[in-house]
């Protein structure tokens, strides 16, 4: 149930940002929770992250980035404040 609500909630915020962002091309970021490794670049399935926060610290705050994620995650994070903290970047 945990897993389900983690991912609803990052498909949301994630949608909420996709009107913004119908003129940006986004990028796709790729999260392992078995493989991956967060001092990767998180650009292909072999260079994935490691944990959904590094992979939402990557995504544009103009919206239009993609996380494919595979595996479990038992992660608290606040996307609202990774992404106001990206725009400030």
């Amino acid at each position: 149930m945990k897993k389900t609500y983690a991912i609803a909630a990052l498909a949301l915020s994630l949608a909420i940002t996709n009107e913004a962002s119908s003129q940006y091309r986004g990028a796709t970021y790729f999260v392992d929770s078995i493989t991956g490794n967060d001092n990767n670049n998180g650009s292909s399935p072999t260079t994935a992250l490691k944990t959904l926060q590094a992979g939402v610290r990557k995504l544009n705050p103009a919206g239009g980035d993609t996380l494919v994620i595979r595996g479990t995650f038992k992660e608290i994070f606040s996307t609202a404040a990774s992404l106001f903290r990206a725009a400030m970047a």
